[in-house]
């Protein structure tokens, strides 16, 4: 249990610190195992390492940021710079096909990421969630995006292992959908009073993102 009491979302990873291919290999290992409704195959992982740092920069770019728009109609990007900063990312691609396919796939694929973070946090190591693609759908280039994203997949995991995707390849229907960051996180900043609204950001190279605690549940949502 002190694993899930200690846990927070890391804003930003140590970069030199990487925990040994056979604990992230052991982990990954449970998604055949993860139950899945109807075991429809409506979602796929792929396991991002420290070789894949130019993918991930892409995913930084183009997919995983935030668009704030203030009172002044300025925009302002919040960039998950966890992508980059972290070791390994289990990168989640959903189907898209019709409403009812996107509600199984987040559906199941969130069951499969909150197994892959329990067994992360059993093991020892930091996480991080991202999900927020809003820059992405702002864009206006979504559709784009995603065809590239799903090309860069297929090039760089090889078309064997990709076989598992054809169906939807030629449907244009296969979009990112969320990351699990996996490392060694470092200390988060104590958090602004207001800063949400101001958005007092730190930088990173380039990029701009936040370092100080997500907001945590108001309340106890189980009922016992």
């Amino acid at each position: 249990m002190e694993h899930w009491k200690s846990r927070y979302n890391v804003r930003r990873f140590y970069e030199d610190r990487v925990p040994p291919q056979q604990d992230i290999s052991a982990i990954a290992d449970i998604v055949k195992y993860v139950p899945s409704q109807e075991s429809k195959i409506d979602h796929f992982w792929f396991l991002l390492t420290p070789e894949h740092a130019v993918l991930k920069q892409w995913l930084l770019d183009n997919v995983f940021y935030y668009t704030i728009n203030d009172a002044d109609d300025a925009f302002s990007d919040e960039d998950m710079i966890q992508i980059v900063t972290a070791p390994y990312i289990f990168l989640c691609m959903n189907t898209m096909l019709n409403e009812k396919q996107q509600l199984f796939a987040r559906r199941n694929s969130g069951i499969v990421f909150g197994a892959l973070m329990a067994e992360a946090l059993r093991k020892g190591y930091d996480t991080s969630a991202v999900g927020c693609t809003r820059g992405m759908n702002a864009s206006g280039n979504r559709i784009q995006v995603c065809e590239e994203l799903t090309n860069k997949l297929y090039q760089t995991f090889g078309a064997d292992k990709c076989s598992v995707m054809d169906p939807y390849r030629d449907s244009d229907r296969l979009s990112p959908y969320m990351g699990l960051c996996i490392g060694y996180g470092m200390p988060l900043e104590e958090t602004i009073p207001g800063v949400l609204d101001n958005y007092n950001l730190s930088t990173y190279k380039d990029k701009k993102y936040a370092p100080f605690q997500k907001l945590k549940k108001p309340v106890n949502n189980i009922i016992i």
